[in-house]
């Protein structure tokens, strides 16, 4: 199956609350900067690089090789949509294959590669190549997709991290007459069994890994989010490394 089956601490409800929290995770400067640097080593960016890092964990916990990820795309790329108000993003799936043991540089190739093919097409609108690819499932979840990936920009999260926000000063936006404030929602909702949201701020990555509360206990999470940082640990210090070779836990 092309579904990512992550093991979960609750049955799946066949009707999602879509309620979520998340677990906050900094990987520090030193591990940021390495991974920045095997990534230029192969002409990569470090979304592409945390992305491969990512499908390696998912591959740990999962035994899946055909691994699918989703990640959103704004719907912007074209010069004369950048001023017109409204929700463009689309979402654009990212497929690899982990088999024949690859080392983290020869993985971080196949997902460059896919990366590059796949935005290409990002203009393509994901519920059409759903509906003909027959992706149906749970209709409360995103047909394919169980997983999620995304890397902002700086300028688009809190000075502080506590959230994925505009920063303090730029709650609010004149927009010649049109006045627009950020309001943080009450609750976390997710469409998602996993959406991982990172950014680079201050030389260093920080994540927040939305989870579905249906499925996963905090704890599960936060033993995920070191699983991660152990794994970028060793990929960072031998990129060389195959996937057999990655142990989970120090």
């Amino acid at each position: 199956s092309h579904l990512l089956n992550l093991p979960t601490d609750r049955p799946r409800p066949q009707i999602s609350s879509h309620r979520g929290r998340f677990c906050p995770l900094a990987l520090g400067p030193d591990l940021t900067q390495g991974l920045k640097a095997i990534a230029e080593d192969r002409e990569a960016t470090l979304f592409t690089a945390l992305l491969s890092a990512f499908k390696m964990l998912l591959y740990d916990y999962t035994g899946q090789k055909d691994i699918l990820v989703g990640t959103i795309t704004s719907g912007r790329n074209q010069a004369e949509l950048a001023g017109i108000i409204g929700l463009m993003i689309n979402w654009v799936g990212i497929r690899s294959d982990l088999s024949e043991d690859p080392s983290f540089k020869e993985f971080l190739c196949r997902v460059r590669k896919t990366v590059l093919e796949a935005f290409e097409h990002q203009d393509y609108p994901f519920a059409e190549i759903a509906e003909r690819l027959k992706l149906h499932q749970n209709p409360t979840e995103v047909p394919g997709v169980r997983v999620m990936f995304n890397f902002l920009k700086s300028s688009l999260v809190g000075d502080d991290f506590a959230s994925f926000a505009l920063a303090e000063k730029d709650r609010r936006i004149d927009l010649g007459g049109l006045c627009v404030e950020n309001l943080p929602p009450e609750r976390d909702t997710i469409n998602f069994d996993l959406h991982l949201m990172a950014a680079e701020i201050e030389g260093e990555v920080r994540m927040k890994w939305y989870y579905r509360e249906d499925l996963f206990e905090e704890g599960t999470i936060r033993r995920m989010t070191q699983d991660f940082k152990n794994l970028l640990a060793q990929v960072v210090s031998n990129p060389e490394k195959r996937l057999s070779e990655i142990r989970r836990r120090p």
